[in-house]
């Protein structure tokens, strides 16, 4: 059974025509930390709410870590999620990845932290990108992540750039059949 992260997937059920095609090719590569753009920043950004939010050593950190490449992007987004914190009473421990499986697919659930801010919990996706993220694709997004949350934690992706923690209140109920469907169709490319 053909296993894929759960941004590849996403990827996949936003993606028309012959691009879907091109993501289910994409998604046979193996995983090269090399070219995770931001791989130390998500690593930094983990270990920041684990250990207690701290704006002062966040920066520091970024500083640090930020090659000249990567610089700009990394600030950007450092100073999204600074201003999102500011004010709140906010605890955090690193996710447990889960599995979602449909249509002969299995989908890498891996929420990157278990956030509680001003005490409430949330299942939380980090996401670091320029481009702002579509409806649909945070509607698939949120349902799986909520499909393998804990009791008692809503789905979030904390986008840091635009510093905004994104909750869904009322998913569509159709959504998993059509998650569902893409799966299947997933798999079938895939095959």
């Amino acid at each position: 059974m053909p296993s894929v992260p759960l941004t590849k997937f996403v990827e996949f059920t936003v993606a028309q025509g012959t691009s879907r095609v091109r993501v289910v090719s994409e998604s046979k590569q193996d995983y090269a930390p090399q070219r995770d753009f931001y791989k130390r920043l998500r690593e930094i950004t983990q270990r920041q709410f684990v250990n207690g939010w701290n704006a002062a050593a966040y920066k520091q950190s970024i500083k640090k870590a930020a090659t000249s490449k990567k610089a700009n992007s990394y600030e950007t987004c450092r100073a999204g999620v600074t201003k999102w914190a500011k004010g709140k009473e906010i605890a955090g421990r690193k996710g447990s990845p889960g599995l979602w499986t449909a249509g002969g697919l299995d989908v890498k659930v891996n929420p990157e932290l278990r956030l509680t801010v001003d005490g409430k919990k949330y299942s939380a996706k980090l996401y670091f990108a320029r481009d702002e993220l579509s409806r649909p694709r945070i509607e698939s997004l949120l349902y799986l992540l909520s499909e393998e949350a804990p009791a008692g934690h809503a789905a979030a992706v904390l986008d840091l750039r635009r510093g905004e923690l994104i909750t869904g209140d009322e998913l569509d109920p159709d959504l998993g059949v059509l998650l569902a469907s893409d799966a299947a169709a997933f798999t079938l490319l895939y095959g």
